[in-house]
């Protein structure tokens, strides 16, 4: 199916009940969202002259805009429900899909169990061979985001783009062709902040975590807020500034 538009884009988000990235219940419930389509090699293009191949299209909301929870988590139930649904299977045709037996996706869509024990890449490597248009690919990009946000927890911490692509990788599962498009939409949805930017590609530019990083006390301080708002919307250089302040701070107390 060719799509032409934003708004058809965002309709078939609608209709098809897909959810908004990352996949936590969170970012579900903000009433302030943003949506993206953008082209990426992370996927092929070839299958004939369809224009839509290497287009994602997802939705988010800013996550310096509100208080997130830290580190980011999964809705399973949430994020296997919005693929299949995007793909449009039912829990029968899906299972028969990713071979695996329709007892084991209800389980996964009511909670009752997690995918693989939490292994992310596992489902990926179910999962990626059955989406060929915008939406799937973003509901997709959901499941890659599960396999790396449990490893963004550091404190004051920077991330560069190669190490958080390495984590799309283990064993025989090696999902790194997503890498370039989770980098994207992370930024998009301000889980991440780019602090030094080369100007080449994303996994070559270094990362940090503002909104989490900032989440620390028992109780949110009045002035957090605005902080991480215009945090998010310095230049680089800037940012490099406080990420080094606020190192040197931790370091000191």
């Amino acid at each position: 199916m060719v799509y032409e538009t934003m708004d058809e884009l965002s309709e078939r988000f609608i209709e098809c009940g897909a959810a908004r990235f990352p996949g936590s219940s969170q970012v579900q419930t903000q009433t302030g969202w943003t949506s993206t389509a953008f082209l990426t090699a992370s996927f092929p293009e070839g299958k004939g002259e369809n224009p839509s191949d290497g287009l994602v299209y997802f939705k988010t909301a800013h996550h310096t805009e509100f208080a997130p929870e830290w580190p980011v988590a999964t809705d399973w139930p949430l994020v296997i429900r919005s693929l299949r649904s995007s793909l449009g299977m039912t829990q029968a045709s899906f299972a028969a899909a990713a071979e695996i037996g329709t007892a084991t996706v209800e389980r996964w869509e009511t909670g009752r169990s997690v995918p693989f024990g939490g292994d992310a890449l596992q489902l990926l490597s179910l999962a990626a061979p059955l989406v060929d248009e915008p939406v799937q690919r973003g509901q997709l990009l959901n499941v890659a985001a599960a396999a790396v946000l449990p490893r963004i927890t550091r404190p004051t911490a920077t991330y560069k783009g190669t190490e958080i692509v390495n984590w799309l990788r283990s064993g025989k599962h090696d999902h790194r062709s997503l890498g370039d498009a989770l980098l994207h939409t992370l930024r998009e949805a301000r889980i991440l902040v780019p602090v030094e930017e080369t100007g080449n590609e994303l996994v070559d530019d270094e990362y940090f975590p503002l909104a989490g990083n900032l989440r620390g006390a028992a109780e949110e301080p009045a002035w957090l807020p605005e902080f991480i708002r215009l945090g998010s919307r310095l230049e680089t250089s800037d940012r490099q500034v406080i990420v080094h302040l606020m190192r040197r701070l931790g370091r000191d107390r």
